[in-house]
C-alpha cells in the first residue's frame, strides 16, 4: 500500500532528525556543562513522537560509551587536553508548552538590555 509506504518514510524522517537534534543539543550542553536542555518551536509543539525521540537520543548518548579497540587494530590515540568538557553526563529534557512567549521574552529582554546601556 503507497500511503502506508509514504507514512513509514515520514516516520523514518521525522525519527533520523529527531535524533540528530538531541546529539546536537546533547553535545552543546555538555560544552557549557547545562544539567538542562530546553526545547521549544513548532517542530516539537506538542508532538509527542518528536518529543519522545528527542528524549530517546539524549538518554541513549548519555549512556553511550565508545566500543573497546579491537585487539591488533590500529586505534588512533588522541591527546585531549584535560579541562575539555567530557560526555557521559546526565540531562534533563524538558519541552515549553508555551513557546510563543519564548521570543517575546527574548525581545523585551534585549530591548532592556539596550535601554540600559
Amino acid at each position: 500500500d503507497l500511503s502506508q509506504h509514504r507514512a513509514d518514510l515520514a516516520q523514518a524522517i521525522v525519527r533520523m532528525v529527531s535524533y540528530n537534534i538531541g546529539y546536537i543539543a546533547y553535545l552543546v550542553s555538555c560544552l557549557h556543562n547545562a544539567s538542562c536542555i530546553y526545547f521549544s518551536g513548532k517542530y516539537v509543539n506538542k508532538h509527542i513522537p518528536t518529543m519522545d525521540a528527542i528524549s530517546y537520543a539524549v538518554k541513549f548518548y548519555e549512556n553511550w560509551r565508545p566500543p573497546p579497540a579491537a585487539e591488533g587494530s590500529v586505534a588512533p590515540q588522541l591527546d585531549v587536553p584535560s579541562d575539555t568538557p567530557r560526555m557521559h553526563r546526565k540531562c534533563e529534557v524538558r519541552f515549553l508548552q508555551q513557546e510563543g512567549y519564548v521570543g517575546a521574552i527574548g525581545a523585551l529582554l534585549i530591548a532592556y538590555k539596550h535601554s540600559i546601556s
